[in-house]
């Protein structure tokens, strides 16, 4: 859905697929992976954390498993590159032209409209799960606004798509 979306875009706007966010250079690269690194290691304190408490509130997680890859759950296995095709498309196709289209530009601007895009691409999942999609949009819109550099929400977005259901938050 997410390639044939980017050819839409593509085939049909003045829109341009930015491939620059793959090329960072040395100093964007660090920076990105730098703060990336620090909210993927606080994410997984927290979720850690979330798996503790839900343990005493909710006898079905405790009884879950601590870690497991869960691969022959619908598609898990294709989960990375699901992360890294939606980051390139949110980040390189829509955050992009947003901040070309603008007359002057506003990052925030840029952020929150792309983050609404996000909203609605996750339409198919329940209300809270939208809610998330865009907060996690924002969050690594941010740090793409400041780095350009498309690694840093590729991790943010696999760990946080991906670990809440290896540590058995989420079923």
């Amino acid at each position: 859905l997410v390639i044939v979306l980017s050819l839409l875009f593509f085939a049909f706007t003045k829109f341009n697929i930015n491939f620059g966010c793959f090329k960072p250079g040395k100093e964007n690269f660090k920076k990105d992976m730098k703060i990336s690194g620090i909210l993927t290691a606080i994410l997984l304190v927290l979720l850690v954390i979330i798996r503790l408490v839900m343990n005493q509130l909710d006898p079905e997680v405790a009884a879950r498993p601590y870690f497991g890859l869960y691969l022959t759950t619908y598609l898990r296995w294709f989960y990375i590159f699901s992360a890294i095709l939606q980051e390139l498309f949110v980040k390189g196709i829509v955050e992009d032209n947003i901040t070309a289209s603008c007359k002057k530009y506003n990052k925030h601007f840029t952020v929150w409209m792309t983050s609404l895009f996000f909203f609605v691409l996750h339409m198919g999942y329940d209300l809270p799960m939208m809610f998330g999609a865009a907060v996690l949009c924002a969050v690594t819109g941010y740090v793409y606004e400041k780095t350009k550099s498309v690694y840093g929400s590729i991790l943010i977005h696999f760990v946080v798509g991906f670990v809440p259901t290896v540590v058995g938050i989420i079923a």
